[in-house]
């Protein structure tokens, strides 16, 4: 069974629980997955993702601060992300 590989970006991202939530939920319904919490400042952001990307990260989430820089970054925006000015 292949592992699908997922992540939430943050800065700090170390205290999240984003990644023993999603264990849980993936040991529960039974799926191959890792979901890990990877620290990226926000002008390292954007080839932090491409990295992950890169290395087959089918994927992510983001939280603060970067929810502004993945903003930034998105092709398309619907018209909540447009007036907040941030996606997750």
């Amino acid at each position: 069974m292949s592992i699908s590989h997922y992540a939430v970006f943050g800065h700090p991202i170390a205290h999240s629980l984003s990644p023993h939530i999603h264990a849980a939920f993936a040991t529960q319904a039974g799926i191959a997955m890792d979901y890990r919490a990877i620290d990226a400042a926000p002008t390292e952001f954007a080839s932090a993702l491409d990295a992950f990307a890169t290395a087959d990260g089918r994927g992510a989430n983001v939280t603060l601060p970067l929810k502004e820089a993945a903003y930034m970054l998105c092709a398309t925006l619907d018209a909540r992300a447009q007036r907040a000015g941030a996606v997750n």
